[in-house]
């Protein structure tokens, strides 16, 4: 039956024009495994990958369509109802998840990265390249690329928009919509760029520029595309030009009058996206050094006040460059202005010491293989291997060395060795560190996690080793606990089961409170109830803590961002024997001040790339 089934999937896939590669399955109706499959792909996707596929979308299925998709099945219905996506028509998926990055995904439809780039290469790419750039822009940014580049958008978009806008994709989005940004000009984002030093980001629009069609000649996009040729700088084919006087051409100007036109050698240099507050900072300056009349910063404060020009507008006439030490002052000025942006939250209220690098100690322990101690009547029995564990450890030793902090993971420790593992941390000398932070993965009980030798401890007895009178070098410093592991063997079907269980909920977490300032426990889950794991993904808390402190780790305080990954969290739903679970993490704080981290170094996140199908369990 499998023979038959493969058999036929590659003859249609042929007739298709496609790779002869189908959906292998064991199951009589093919069309049951292909949907079967889309489910899986949905269970593995994360938020980030969702918004990326809706990103790519958006030149196929209509933008309130997408925004009403509630998740991937909705955009895969979409996708359906535009021919774009069946049994035996598989190429605009398998290159979705090629563009997204999850070759994991592929597997799932037994494709491999190499087909889907052989395929592409061959011209058969659907998606629009305009989008696929955008992408790769989005996915090398780093939190601080863009909450630059989202300062300076203000030029264009309107304040109570950009409060909206948490990501470069949904940036670029108001962007076209304000048709600022499109397939064919896409001279703002040279600019929103100027300002980094980034020049691989730089390349990537520059390489999307020389890849598109020219206007001339009435070029031709590619068949297989679908879109549009798109204008390309230095392009010689004459334009059409609105009714008006003519430009006036340029002629070679006296150094002396170089800096006599403001507005218009601000535009040359900084280009449209910075003319709002850049424009009124340049002026300012050089108003300062008597360079510039009143009534000449009087317009330059008008053109600020506007909307940014037409990019077809000719430039005025005997425009030569800025003068690099003005243009070295604006620089440093835009520097001072985004950092003050940056810490005005952070002079509203107290906020702990955070100036040492490395941070402080982070202490990884990663409990994946259990065994029962005989010797011990305190060891439970038939713990299992909490596979999965790894994509964890991995993903906080990214996030942990990304805050500065000076990581060290531990593997499968027993109760003593993890006893004493806090004991080492209790004499370590901490003056020269800001902080304290501690990874417990691991099973549990309620304010207990689990040894390798499935011998319970007291997650306060943990945090009692470095109280400020056992550890004086962590005094007034804060101490970060973020445990990943059950709370009880209770499952949330929903509000009704928390209702049910909140007064013992609220006496529990009397036993996982310390009794001293400057602790912040981070429980992946309420007292009493189970914590899900995906045994290739992770699990939801850890996946989810890592992804926000990675997007907003540098400009929100700690506790801000928990509960931000309480939220995403709570729209996880765990299906296990037809019914359905949720789950709430709970972190408990008595810190006396904010905590703000910044990213003291760069890294790449960890690719997940499971060998198995990703199932949810309880850990």
């Amino acid at each position: 039956m499998k023979d038959s089934i493969l058999h036929k999937n590659k003859k249609e896939s042929k007739m298709a024009g496609l790779p002869s590669t189908g959906l292998a399955t064991d199951a009589v109706d093919p069309n049951f495994t292909f949907r079967r499959a889309l489910k899986d792909i949905d269970d593995d996707l994360t938020s980030g990958d969702i918004a990326s596929l809706k990103f790519l979308c958006r030149d196929f299925i209509p933008a309130a369509k997408l925004e009403n998709a509630k998740g991937s099945l909705d955009v895969f219905r979409h996708l359906e109802n535009k021919g774009l996506l069946g049994q035996n028509n598989l190429m605009f998926l398998t290159e979705l998840l090629y563009r997204i990055q999850r070759a994991d995904l592929l597997r799932k439809l037994s494709w491999r990265p190499e087909q889907v780039s052989r395929e592409i290469g061959r011209g058969r790419a659907l998606l629009n390249p305009f989008r696929v750039m955008l992408l790769e822009v989005s996915e090398e940014l780093t939190n601080r690329d863009f909450d630059d580049m989202k300062f300076m958008a203000a030029a264009y978009i309107s304040r109570n928009k950009l409060e909206t806008v948490d990501s470069f994709l949904s940036l670029a989005i108001a962007l076209e919509q304000g048709m600022y940004l499109s397939s064919d000009n896409v001279q703002v984002l040279h600019e929103l760029l100027q300002t980094h030093e980034r020049p691989d980001l730089k390349n990537i629009v520059q390489n999307y520029e020389a890849s598109i069609p020219s206007r001339s000649g009435g070029g031709k996009g590619s068949p297989d595309e679908g879109f549009p040729p798109s204008p390309m700088k230095g392009d010689s084919t004459p334009q059409h030009r609105p009714p008006g006087p003519e430009p006036v051409q340029r002629q070679q100007q006296n150094p002396v009058n170089q800096e006599a036109n403001l507005v218009a050698m601000t535009q040359n240099m900084m280009g449209p996206a910075q003319q709002g507050y850049q424009q009124m900072m340049q002026t300012e300056l050089m108003q300062q050094a008597g360079r510039v009349p009143d009534s000449q910063a009087r317009q330059t404060a008008r053109v600020a006040d506007q909307q940014p020009p037409d990019p077809a507008q000719e430039v005025p006439a005997g425009l030569g460059p800025a003068p690099a030490d003005l243009q070295a002052i604006i620089q440093r000025e835009l520097e001072l202005k985004l950092e003050q942006e940056r810490a005005r939250q952070r002079e509203e209220m107290p906020c702990y010491g955070m100036e040492h690098n490395p941070r402080g100690l982070a202490v990884i322990v990663n409990n994946k293989q259990f065994f029962h101690d005989n010797r011990n009547p305190n060891s439970k029995q038939r713990l299992e291997n909490r596979e999965g564990t790894n994509v964890d450890r991995d993903n906080l030793i990214y996030i942990f060395n990304k805050l500065g902090f000076e990581v060290t993971p531990q593997e499968n420790l027993t109760h003593d060795q993890l006893i004493n593992l806090f004991t080492q941390v209790r004499h370590a000398d901490h003056r020269n560190y800001d902080c304290f932070a501690a990874c417990i993965l691991s099973h549990g009980s309620q304010g207990q996690v689990y040894g390798s030798d499935s011998v319970p401890v007291s997650i306060r007895d943990l945090a009692e080793e470095i109280k400020s009178t056992k550890c004086p070098s962590l005094s007034g410093k804060p101490k970060l606990f973020f445990i990943q592991a059950c709370q009880g063997r209770s499952e949330q079907r929903g509000i009704s089961d928390i209702r049910t269980d909140a007064s013992d909920g609220l006496e529990a977490f009397q036993e996982t409170i310390p009794n001293e300032a400057d602790f912040l426990l981070s429980y992946s889950t309420i007292p009493g109830y189970v914590s899900y794991r995906s045994k290739t993904q992770g699990s939801w808390f850890v996946t989810k803590l890592v992804e926000t402190l990675d997007n907003m780790g540098n400009r929100h305080d700690l506790l801000s961002i928990l509960i931000k990954v309480n939220e995403e969290v709570g729209k996880a739903i765990a299906r296990k024997g037809g019914g359905q679970f949720k789950q709430s993490p709970a972190p408990v704080a008595t810190l006396r001040k904010k905590i703000f981290f910044s990213f003291l170094r760069e890294g790449r996140k960890p690719q997940v790339i499971p060998g198995v199908a990703a199932t949810n369990t309880a850990v």
